[in-house]
């Protein structure tokens, strides 16, 4: 048996080291759980087709914040010519806020050839009120939005929709069908998308990658076809 002073030296040389290793490794958990929480932002540039011929651009960018809420930016800009002349312009500039899933916030003006329209959103005491060039209405604060940016959540996808147009402020019903995987072709890279088919207020077919964001949109614009596919992602 070892005198009780050499045991206790013996042991605070074991200890010591040990409780070392645990503080450098909880520190290497923290660092990462700290980097996982820090803000992220993606931008996802997509090539916008009306009858199949190139017209446009759309740009979407979107930042995930520390507190997990999602901000996104959307920029789109077409032009359609014929014969060298523009006969037909539209520009829309969006910015929207999700947290936890819902719709927060969201700010839009667009451009219909020359007829414009400003819309905001903003959710208070449960309900979304939405202004449209000035007028104030209410709607149901678990709506969707046409900038499809994301899936909703797994339990909302087969249900009924309510839809908030961006442009216009519109409040429409929409449904979504499962089609099924498929593979296209993103940035000259063949991708494992999920397509849906959207019904109701509005038409189309949309894809969406494993994060469950938009890589394609297709649908029927004013009797036209218009097209929206991703090309490039930069983080």
């Amino acid at each position: 048996m070892l005198p009780n002073r050499r045991r206790r030296i013996l042991l605070s040389g074991q200890l010591i080291p040990g409780l070392l290793l645990l503080a450098v490794l909880g520190q290497g958990t923290w660092q990462r759980e700290s980097r996982g929480d820090e803000p992220s932002e993606q931008k996802r540039e997509f090539t916008i087709l009306v009858d199949d011929k190139p017209c446009g651009r759309y740009a979407l960018t979107i930042r995930r914040e520390a507190d997990e809420s999602e901000v996104i930016r959307r920029e789109a800009d077409v032009r359609v010519r014929i014969l060298g002349l523009t006969v037909y312009r539209y520009s829309s500039r969006n910015s929207e806020t999700w947290k936890r899933g819902r719709l927060h916030s969201l700010e839009n003006t667009a451009d219909y050839n020359g007829e414009r329209f400003t819309v905001s959103a903003e959710t208070e005491s449960g309900q979304l009120r939405v202004r449209i060039n000035g007028r104030e209405q209410k709607a149901n604060p678990d709506v969707w939005t046409t900038s499809y940016w994301k899936l909703p959540e797994p339990q909302r996808r087969l249900q009924p929709l309510g839809l908030l147009e961006c442009d216009k402020g519109q409040d429409l019903k929409a449904k979504l069908q499962l089609v099924g995987d498929e593979t296209i072709t993103i940035a000259e890279r063949e991708e494992k998308c999920t397509r849906y088919q959207i019904t109701g207020g509005v038409a189309g077919d949309l894809w969406y990658d494993a994060q469950d964001r938009l890589v394609r949109q297709e649908m029927i614009e004013s009797g036209h076809s218009t097209k929206f596919h991703l090309v490039s992602i930069s983080e």
